[in-house]
Formats: structure tokens, C-alpha cells, sequence
């Protein structure tokens, strides 16, 4: 997961797409409670149609687990769902966000539906999953919103995501130090388990990034020492490992999150020029 800054999105909206999203809520406004569902269906093309918008912001990768093609096609998920959350099924859903743009999340299918990983049993898809630390602050209104601190991470706050790690099995885990704040610790193991990232395909996907950087990192270490040595002719080969590890953690590619992640944890004393990848 990586820091998605939604501050450019507005400026590039579809002409009178805020307008049709506006009179969409008024509609569901003014109904009965019993036709928002129908409303909302009615209305689903305005998230649709900027979808293309949101997933330039990653690159068309899934803002949860970055992927790109790998799992499945990419669709826009209601962060705070738009009826009822599993949690808190008397709530009547989030209905008053369901045309704001600033409540979408880019997404694919295995982190936003449920799905089984038969080969490590795991399950996962956010769904209308929509857990709170304290569920007594969920939000009726608009007003009330700020009051709330949901469980799961929100990529669209660089807070959030640093609080999730990968490490060289393609893991993901709760970054050690949240494990002294069990509020943020839960936070990341929940998020791990709901938006599936433990799936085996995405495991073996981060374990790939880290053998390709290991491996890369050993071919720099040999220029690197070569070129300190007087051999001028490795600098080429060193430079080469040094951009293509900057490609790897650059926001372009996938799992970059996972490649940041293995670049720290070979950076010592054996390897100072690390420290210029980022």
C-alpha cells in the first residue's frame, strides 16, 4: 500500500459530473429510506465513469495491494460502504457519501469481494466491511464523521500506510514498531486480513521483488567494490543497479511498497550507497 494523494482529482472531473452527483443526492435524499438502494443502483455509472480517473492516481494499480493485472480487473470501492457495514447492521450505510469522490478507492476484485485462497486458506474481500475502534462513534451524518477511526487503513492517508510491512516471505504484517500500540497494530492485522493481502498470489508476487532485489543488490556490491577499487569501468554496471532499484520502489511499479521494504533492510555498513536509492 502506498500514500494516494486525492488533492488533483477534482481538477480533472468530467464536466458536470459534481453537478449530476449533487441532483443523484438530492434524489436519494428526498426519498424514503426504502428506494435508496434502488437509487443508488440507478446512479452507479457517475462512480464508474471516473474510475479510469482514480486509477491513474496509482498508476492502475489497486490502492490496497498495488497490484496491476495480476488478480483481476479493477473497480471503484465505496470506502465507508454505501448500505449497511457487517459490523453494525441496524446502521442504514454511509448512503449520503455514495456520490462523493472523495469516499472511492481504486481497487480489485480480491481486496474489495470475498474470496477463498484454497491453497492457504485464507479468505478475504473488504466488502461492506467497516469496523471502528470504538463502535459506538459510527456516523450518522456528516457532522458526526470525524468522530469516527476506522479499523481498516485508508491509503489516502500517509499515516495509515506506514503502518503496514513486508517482509522477505512477501508477508504482510503489522510494522514492528505499531506492535507497542495495540490500537495500530490491530488496525494493520485486520487490514491485512480484509483486503486480503495475505493472498498466496500476492505473497509470491512480494517474494519475487525481494529475490530480484537481493539479487541486485549483490551485483552492486561487487561494482561498487570493483569501482572504489580503481576500476572505472564498473561504475556503468553500478549505476545500472542503482536505477534499477529506483525503479522497483518508484510508485510506478507494483508492489513497490514491498521493494522499499527489502532495499531498508540490506542497507549497513557493507552497503552506504543504498541509502541513495530513495
Amino acid at each position: 500500500m502506498r500514500y494516494i494523494d486525492l488533492s488533483t482529482l477534482s481538477r480533472a472531473l468530467p464536466v458536470n459530473w459534481e453537478t449530476r452527483a449533487a441532483n443523484a443526492l438530492t434524489e436519494l435524499t428526498t426519498a424514503d429510506p426504502s428506494e435508496r438502494a434502488s437509487i443508488i443502483d440507478k446512479y452507479s455509472q457517475l462512480w464508474r465513469e471516473i474510475a479510469p480517473l482514480l486509477g491513474s492516481l496509482s498508476y492502475k494499480k489497486c490502492w490496497y495491494c498495488e497490484s496491476r493485472e495480476k488478480r483481476s480487473d479493477k473497480s471503484v470501492d465505496h470506502f465507508r460502504p454505501k448500505r449497511a457495514p457487517i459490523e453494525s447492521p441496524g446502521h442504514p450505510g454511509y448512503w449520503w457519501l455514495t456520490f462523493q469522490w472523495e469516499n472511492y478507492r481504486y481497487c480489485c476484485t480480491y481486496c474489495n469481494e470475498k474470496r477463498v485462497d484454497r491453497l492457504n486458506t485464507t479468505s478475504g474481500g473488504k466488502g461492506s466491511h467497516f469496523p471502528l475502534v470504538d463502535e459506538n462513534a459510527r456516523a450518522m451524518n456528516d457532522a458526526e464523521l470525524r468522530a469516527e477511526t476506522p479499523v481498516l487503513l485508508d491509503p489516502t492517508k500517509q499515516t495509515d500506510v506506514t503502518l503496514l510491512y513486508f517482509d522477505e516471505s512477501g508477508a504482510a504484517r503489522p510494522r514492528p514498531e505499531a506492535s507497542l500500540q495495540p490500537i495500530l497494530y490491530n488496525r494493520a492485522s485486520v487490514s491485512v486480513r480484509f483486503y486480503h493481502l495475505d493472498h498466496v498470489d500476492l505473497t509470491e508476487a512480494r517474494r519475487e521483488v525481494f529475490r530480484e532485489i537481493k539479487a541486485l543488490v549483490a551485483r552492486g556490491f561487487t561494482f561498487y567494490s570493483e569501482w572504489n577499487a580503481g576500476n572505472q569501468s564498473s561504475q556503468e554496471g553500478f549505476e545500472f543497479v542503482i536505477n534499477q532499484l529506483r525503479k522497483m520502489v518508484n510508485l510506478e511499479s507494483e508492489y513497490s511498497a514491498a521493494a522499499r521494504d527489502a532495499i531498508l533492510g540490506l542497507r549497513d555498513d557493507k552497503h552506504p550507497w543504498l541509502g541513495g536509492v530513495f
